[in-house]
């Protein structure tokens, strides 16, 4: 089974870009942004702090890994490879053992169905990221937590599908919401563009074909839209199963999706492009060195964190650069002052170094699979601003200098203490008497879960433990 599939003759639809954009790379962990990062070979380094960033081959193109603490961070996506394996295992362990019993005719030709499904999945999953080479590096639990906690290698995965598969009017219709606010905002071409958040990158890809771009950079934080995006941009396809949360009928519980770009009429006139990892909170780019920032769904994904980001988006224009924003306000942090409405984050904005030209709302599709009966529209707000003057606004949220002042709140702190204490909790209940059902009845009894949702976070610390 080939996940991937690229060209004999490559007629790529984005030339590979590191080199068009070497010089707007920077090191992550320096806060003087002024200098580039230089190659060295199969690396970038820092002429500062002398850190090493590998550049990883993926599909014919080169992307730079640009996480703070680039080997943390290796090791870290390993641990939710890890973990994302040991659920898979554990859904087919179960699957296999109701096939064991009696079942209604239907439900066991569902059921093998998605045996198989599981299994190619895992294979698939495994084959995108093995130009990472994950696992060859473990995650050091002393290193501070890079990445944030909630993300794993499938979130967002439905965004995959919806890009280069069943999607394309949900992104035209994205596309029109963005070239509103553009209009209105008298902005007529990108330049230097960056998206950030960029996924799988239909949109930004819509927007450089469409507008006069100089190049585009795409970022984002998984090495899993990574690798289909290259794929994509080196006009090749990708094989990837598709879950519906609520399959119409039988057949579509779990279907083999092929991606693939379309537009054969963007290989006549290619934009350089290229995809960078790394992470928002630590960015890894020379100030003022764009003409435009999109953030596509970003803003409210970064709850607690706006003002951060709005401090980056800023350091990234140069005076009169383009800040092009579109997205749901879903903002969900447990401190109700940092779940924004439109018209605080506009204020903010305003604040921070900016002039808003255009704002607008829409109500658009969302994530609207075929095989489904999960529907959605979402109320879209889109802005365009335009960069009047510097702002200094902290990228980090660095703790108090002095013992006596209340540390400030970080959702992903409470997420990795929670998440900590479970696993502690669970190999602590190994005592050479309890086994796997024991010790997930008591971890679904303490935090009132299902005994199936139990057990697989169960199994998978324990299997992620003894592989140690």
């Amino acid at each position: 089974m080939n996940t991937i599939a690229l060209p004999e003759s490559a007629h790529p639809a984005a030339p590979p870009g590191v080199a068009g954009s070497l010089h707007l790379l920077a090191c992550p962990n320096c806060r003087d942004k002024s200098a580039p990062l230089y190659r060295e070979n199969r690396h970038f380094r820092c002429r500062r702090c002398k850190t090493r960033y590998p550049v990883i081959r993926c599909n014919g193109d080169e992307v730079p890994w640009l996480y703070p603490q680039p080997a943390s961070a290796f090791g870290q996506w390993h641990d939710r490879h890890v973990r994302l394996s040991a659920e898979l295992e554990a859904d087919i362990e179960r699957i296999n053992n109701k096939l064991d019993g009696y079942l209604y005719p239907t439900t066991r030709k569902r059921l093998e169905r998605l045996l198989r499904a599981k299994r190619d999945f895992a294979r698939q999953i495994e084959h995108l990221l093995s130009p990472f080479e994950l696992s060859a590096y473990q995650a050091d639990n002393n290193q501070r937590a890079l990445l944030p906690q909630s993300q794993t290698i499938t979130s967002y995965q439905t965004n995959i599908f919806r890009d280069w598969v069943w999607g394309k009017d949900e992104i035209e219709a994205a596309y029109a919401a963005v070239q509103t606010v553009l209009q209105q905002a008298r902005v007529s071409r990108l330049g230097k563009l960056i998206t950030l958040g960029a996924g799988p990158g239909a949109l930004p890809y819509l927007l450089e074909q469409r507008l006069p771009t100089e190049l585009s950079v795409k970022f984002d934080i998984n090495p899993l839209f990574a690798a289909v995006n290259t794929a994509m941009m080196a006009g090749g396809s990708v094989e990837l199963i598709e879950f519906p949360t609520a399959p119409v009928n039988l057949n579509h519980c779990a279907l083999t999706r092929t991606c693939r770009l379309d537009n054969t009429a963007a290989y006549e006139h290619p934009i350089p492009s290229n995809y960078v990892l790394g992470d928002v909170s630590h960015m890894p780019f020379v100030d003022a060195g764009f003409d435009t920032v999109f953030t596509p769904w970003l803003v409210d994904l970064l709850p607690g964190q706006t003002d951060a980001l709005i401090g980056a988006v800023n350091r990234l224009l140069p005076a009169g650069g383009t800040w092009l924003c579109t997205g749901s306000m879903n903002f969900l942090s447990a401190e109700p002052s940092a779940n924004l409405c439109a018209e605080e984050l506009m204020e903010r904005i305003r604040y921070s170094g900016f002039v808003v030209k255009a704002h607008d709302s829409a109500r658009l599709p969302y994530l609207q699979s075929p095989a489904s009966a999960h529907h959605r529209n979402e109320r879209v707000f889109s802005f365009c601003a335009t960069k009047t003057h510097e702002v200094d606004l902290m990228g980090e949220q660095n703790p108090p200098a002095d013992a006596v002042t209340p540390l400030p709140v970080n959702p992903d702190t409470r997420y990795t203490a929670s998440n900590y204490l479970l696993r502690a909790q669970v190999l602590s209940a190994i005592d050479g008497k309890r086994n796997i059902n024991d010790i997930t009845q008591a971890i679904a009894r303490k935090y009132d879960l299902e005994f199936d949702a139990a057990l697989r976070v169960v199994t998978g610390i324990i299997k992620e433990e003894y592989k140690r």
